[in-house]
């Protein structure tokens, strides 16, 4: 041992066993820390009175030498100085050493503050032990990600205490402290926050210390200071004359304390009971010495509150502040934030302080009724508050009875805390306004003008312009016209137009310029967010969006929108009370012509704003078979797992039996990554990939694949067989190159929802466009209330749902044995295309409730089950042996969109993230299942390595056996793309790597990079 170490032992063994002894009474680690710093604190309160009549008493000595030593100072210097201010000390009894009496203070509190680091540095069982904010006592909070909060706030309490403790002093003592309270940041700054608790603790026990040794400093400022022999003497006072009160409080704590002990002695046992009874002495003398330390600031806080004036501006900046972290808090992505949560906790309660200060000083001008009322409601607020904040600590229920009414508080958060705290404030502002009152302005003849505008595009954006404008964007996604969108606005919009003229007619005309100050706030608020600033959620695949991670944003950037937010409204007061309305009047009329303009032209640019020309195609919406000819159906389910098959017949032994006579090729790879670059050799074969395709450089790639479309239904045609087909995503073709078009929906098909289990079809897909207008417009904190992972503000959030607004394309796929029909005497080529089984995954049950983010497998199991319900109408209908049925998707699953486990087992080997990642070898793993012309037998798996992109060659050739012989020697090309915006109207694809892939696909040693878009060509391919 060192000799540090046994300086240090003491302090150590003090520290460690006043620590237990408070976490055997409390069980609460972070309660334990503060019971420490307090006993600490508590044990050198009387040194530090000692210190601080020993400083006044030097400082009275100093102050009476100050007009010599200012005189010697002035006519002599040197040597002579020197001896003259000695001298002059010596007469006095003044030694210069003594201005380093203050510096005792710090250098006492080091050696607890040494010993209580070497205690909570890596204490084990703090580890991972939440207190209040802090998630892990023996970590740094890290409440705003790298910046701590703890330490800041420790900062704040020292330089509040540095700054009342030299109120009368000199400014270097001061700036000592102030040095003092930045070192300790900068060394506690990433310390464990549960040894920064304790420090901070200690800190604002020495500011409450001010109250005892130095109360003068909160009368305000002075010249003179106080004689010692005053100070003291009038402190002397005040105890002795509390001292008969002090008296019967310690009797009366002490009577309860050894009460409660008895009772809990009689209910239990009487181990340890004569412990028990010395704590409650103890607890007793704390007790009415915290009540003597009250008694002695009650005056002081007293006399410091009348003279509060809290502005308007300032409070209603963090009353809104604090409104916004709460809802931050409440609705942050996957869940409340603590960050936020403590923050916002933190700034009410110094708006409820500042209210109940003004609701005391406003009680002479209100009536005892209301004011009776008004203390009933807040205390009954402020208990609701208090309760849960003790069971968010303790994590302890509390049971009331209340006019035998039972509450229960089991658990809490910081929003069940704040919540009430909103509410007390809520209650009491009227009478802060009261005091404060609101500045009245004579209107302006514009301000009508200024609110129709404002609102115009406020609710415009929301419900019209922008739902049509994202409608414009993929009009075939839809099953309506874009005139369609803004009829179904128009009540809304309406709604809310006429709600806010309504409210701005029944405002006080003084008033009236705070709705357009709002107004016009908002207006700004939502323009930053939805067309300056948008976040990147991705495409909007059904009811999720592609990126949900993506509004799991930063902490900062929630403070700095906050603070956006309040620096626009405040811009917009200064241009209505400087009369800037005409100039606003101006930019309103500009903004909403734009925004108007370029939504509709968006709209008729599109092809479908007065009509759906997918939706509206003439039909006779059946799907013909012959039982005469042949038929073909040739069925893309969109990212299908070609490797589910797998996992399927091992779960179903009957699923060999059931897609009797198809065969299963597990070793197929996919042409491309994504959709775009797949459609192509889909329908058109090898000769139509992304890279042959990429050389045309006039046409579009819509262009591109809607022609290559062209030459399969010519093809088609060739072979005998009509065409009949839904629409093919990236395509568009007139109605007469159909036979027969499938639309997604048609009215014909509701006569057979009885049978699927559904009454009626409503369609939400309007409701869903102005959800996601809303969403990119409303501030950071309220993103997550209006989406979060699939749940949208207006429409169902939970896992089930009888709306036909997103799993359309569920139950057409559960219409087909309905929809079908064996009376076509030609035989017909059945192209449908299905997004069943594209993110987000979800299933349909046989009551046609919905079933929202289920796995991929899942999802692919009950697609095939629909598909053989299809194939087993065929079968009851005589279409099955003449009907061939190729089952290909364009490519494997996405599975990173899942935040699960893979489902299936992974048969992928020699993969990794600097050679061949995973991930694409998952993606570029198809279904491949055919049927051919009267094939028989149980479901059999070929292992000949094949391409998704022969699946249309199978389709059209006249017999698949003969066709299509083992190669063993085969190359196949599959590329790495990915999804843009634009690429419909691009003129390439968004190509990243081309792989060519020898014999099986299972093994990334078979696959080469032979092209890569930075690097250019590899190896020759």
């Amino acid at each position: 041992m060192t000799f540090f170490d046994i300086i240090i032992a003491p302090f150590l063994y003090f520290i460690e066993q006043v620590y237990h002894l408070a976490y055997g009474l409390t069980g609460n680690h972070g309660v334990s820390i503060i019971l420490l710093s307090f006993a600490v604190s508590l044990l050198l309160l009387p040194i530090f009175i000692l210190i601080e009549k020993t400083k006044r008493r030097n400082d009275a000595i100093r102050q009476r030498m100050k007009p010599l030593a200012d005189e010697i100072k002035r006519c002599y210097k040197g040597q002579e100085r020197y001896y003259y201010l000695k001298t002059l000390n010596r007469q006095h009894g003044y030694s210069p050493l003594k201005a380093l009496v203050p510096v005792l203070t710090l250098l006492l509190q080091i050696p607890f503050f040494i010993a209580a680091y070497q205690f909570l540095e890596g204490y084990p069982p703090l580890e991972g032990v939440s207190f209040l904010f802090i998630k892990d006592l023996s970590a740094p909070d890290g409440l705003l990600g790298s910046v701590n909060i703890l330490p800041i706030v420790m900062t704040v309490v020292n330089l509040v205490t540095a700054y009342f403790y030299t109120r009368n002093g000199n400014t270097a003592e001061r700036k000592q402290m102030v040095v003092v309270a930045v070192l300790f940041l900068i060394l506690l700054f990433n310390l464990p926050s549960g040894l920064v608790l304790y420090w901070t603790m200690n800190n604002v026990f020495s500011f409450l210390r001010l109250f005892v040794t130095n109360p003068e400093v909160f009368k305000g400022r002075s010249v003179e200071k106080p004689k010692v022999s005053e100070s003291v003497s009038g402190l002397k006072v005040r105890v002795t004359s509390a001292l008969p009160k002090l008296k019967k409080t310690f009797v009366v704590v002490l009577v309860l304390a050894v009460l409660s002990q008895l009772n809990w002695a009689i209910s239990n046992n009487f181990d340890d009971f004569g412990l028990r009874l010395i704590l409650a002495l103890t607890g007793s003398l704390v007790i009415t010495f915290m009540v003597l330390l009250a008694a002695l600031a009650y005056p002081y806080i007293r006399n410091m509150l009348k003279g509060v004036e809290v502005k308007p501006v300032f409070l209603y900046s963090i009353f809104f502040f604090s409104l916004y972290f709460y809802l931050a808090n409440k609705y942050f992505y996957l869940g409340g934030d603590n960050s936020f949560g403590f923050i916002s906790l933190g700034l009410i309660v110094c708006v409820q302080l500042v209210l109940s200060l003004y609701f005391i000083k406003a009680y002479r001008v209100i009536g005892n009724l209301y004011f009776g009322i008004t203390t009933v409601v807040a205390l009954f607020l402020l208990m609701a508050q208090l309760s849960s904040l003790f069971v968010f600590i303790t994590h302890l229920p509390i049971s009331l009875s209340l006019a035998g009414v039972n509450v229960t508080i089991e658990s809490s958060s910081f929003a069940k805390i704040i919540l009430p705290a909103i509410l007390f404030a809520l209650l009491l502002l009227p009478y802060y306004i009261r005091i404060n009152a609101i500045e009245k302005i004579k209107p302006h003849r514009q301000y009508l003008q200024v609110l129709l505008l404002s609102t115009l595009f406020v609710a415009g954006n929301i419900f019209l312009w922008n739902p049509l404008a994202v409608y414009s964007t993929f009009p075939e996604n839809f099953m309506f016209s874009g005139l369609k969108v803004l009829a179904g606005g128009v009540v809304p919009f309406l709604i809310i137009f006429s709600a806010l003229t309504a409210c701005y007619f029944l405002i006080p005309k003084g008033y009236r310029w705070l709705l357009l100050a709002l107004l016009i706030a908002t207006l700004m608020l939502f323009t930053i967010h939805s067309t300056l600033l948008p976040i990147d959620m991705g495409t909007l695949q059904g009811d999720k969006f592609e990126k949900p991670s993506a509004i799991s944003l930063p902490q900062y950037l929630y403070a700095l929108d906050a603070l956006a937010a309040v620096l626009l409204f405040g811009l917009s007061v200064w241009l209505i009370k400087n009369r800037y309305v005409k100039h606003t009047v101006f930019a309103l009329i500009i903004l909403n012509g734009l925004t108007i303009t370029q939504s509709l032209y968006k709209g008729f640019k599109s092809g479908n704003f007065i009509s759906n020309t997918i939706a509206n195609r003439e039909s006779e919406c059946q799907i013909e078979f012959s039982k005469t000819n042949r038929n073909v159906v040739y069925i893309i389910p969109d990212m299908l797992q070609g490797w589910s098959m797998n996992k399927m017949m091992k779960e179903d032994s009957t699923l060999r039996h059931r897609l009797d006579g198809f065969v299963w090729y597990p070793n197929t790879l996919a042409i491309s990554r994504v959709t775009n670059t797949s459609i192509g050799p889909l329908i058109g074969g090898l000769s139509c990939a992304p890279d042959i395709l990429d050389k045309d450089k006039e046409r579009t790639v819509s262009e591109k694949l809607s022609n290559i479309k062209i030459d399969l239904i010519r093809r088609v045609n060739d072979f005998g067989l009509n065409f009949s087909s839904n629409h093919l995503t990236y395509t568009s073709l007139p109605d007469s190159c159909y036979h027969n078009f499938l639309p997604e929906w048609h009215h014909d098909w509701d006569a057979y929802l009885p049978k699927i289990g559904i009454s009626s079809i409503k369609d939400n897909d309007i409701d869903l466009l102005q959800c996601n207008a809303l969403f990119f417009s409303v501030p950071l904190a309220l993103k997550s209330a209006v989406y979060n992972e699939g749940k949208w503000l207006f429409g169902s959030s939970g896992k089930k749902s009888k709306s036909v607004s997103t799993s359309h394309k569920h139950q057409f796929l559960r219409l087909l044995p309905y929809i079908s029909t064996a009376k076509e005497e030609k035989g017909n080529f059945i192209l449908l295309y299905s997004m069943v089984t594209h993110f987000p995954w979800n299933t349909v049950n046989d009551d046609g409730t919905l079933n929202r983010d289920v796995s991929p497998y899942e999802n692919g199991v009950w697609t095939i089950d629909q598909l053989i319900a299809w194939f087993d109408w065929m079968k009851q209908n005589g279409v099955y042996d003449n009907t061939r049925i190729v089952v290909v998707s364009d490519h494997g699953t996405h599975w990173r969109r899942f935040d699960k486990e893979i489902e299936i087992d992974i048969p992928f080997r020699n993969y990794g993230e600097n050679t061949l990642p995973l991930n694409y070898m998952l993606d570029l793993n198809p279904m491949l299942l055919v049927k051919d012309f009267g094939s028989q037998g149980s479901l059999r798996e070929d292992w000949q390595f094949m391409s998704n992109a022969d699946a249309i060659e199978m389709a059209l050739c006249d017999t698949i056996s003969n066709d299509f012989p083992q190669d063993s020697d085969r190359i196949l090309p599959a590329f790495v793309s990915w999804w843009t915006k634009d690429m419909p109207s691009s003129n390439a694809f968004s190509l990243e790597h081309k792989y060519m892939v020898r014999k099986s696909i299972f093994d990334a040693n078979n696959w080469t990079m032979v092209w890569d878009k930075h690097k250019g060509t590899i190896v020759s391919d």
